[in-house]
């Protein structure tokens, strides 16, 4: 039983971050609906494992001064949070954000872009990367 709750768990992560992928990509936008729960979440795991709770603040950091800066959104800083908290730990929440970093710069530089991309597919793709590779 518990092998299918692992299952289930990784498809429904997998679906949750390409979802806000593509939203994301499509319109430039992070909803709150969508990421809302995901800060919830990661507050109740916080109770049981602080380390999430620690992560989850350093996944996010870089994106409010991103954000104080006009770099970013406030749904990057959101979504960053979550998958702080997802990943769980702070050599995990740390290679989160500087893989979804170098994925954005390789993206930006094969589309050719000038302007501003949005920043969740990237930060969605390095943590399905970074759960692959620790397991969590």
């Amino acid at each position: 039983m518990d092998a299918f709750l692992d299952i289930f768990l990784h498809i429904s992560i997998a679906s949750w971050l390409t979802g806000l992928a593509i939203i994301d990509r499509d319109t430039a936008r992070l909803p709150n609906r969508w990421v809302v729960p995901g800060i919830v979440a990661v507050g109740a795991a916080s109770t049981i494992n602080p380390g999430a709770g620690a992560a989850a603040v350093l996944a996010a950091l870089p994106y409010l001064l991103g954000f104080l800066g006009g770099q970013c959104g406030a749904g990057d800083v959101k979504l960053a949070f979550v998958v702080g908290g997802l990943v769980g730990g702070f050599l995990p929440a740390l290679a989160t954000v500087l893989i979804a970093q170098l994925i954005a710069l390789v993206t930006g530089i094969w589309m050719h872009r000038r302007r501003h991309q949005p920043h969740g597919p990237a930060l969605c793709a390095a943590t399905v990367v970074v759960l692959g590779t620790v397991g969590a």
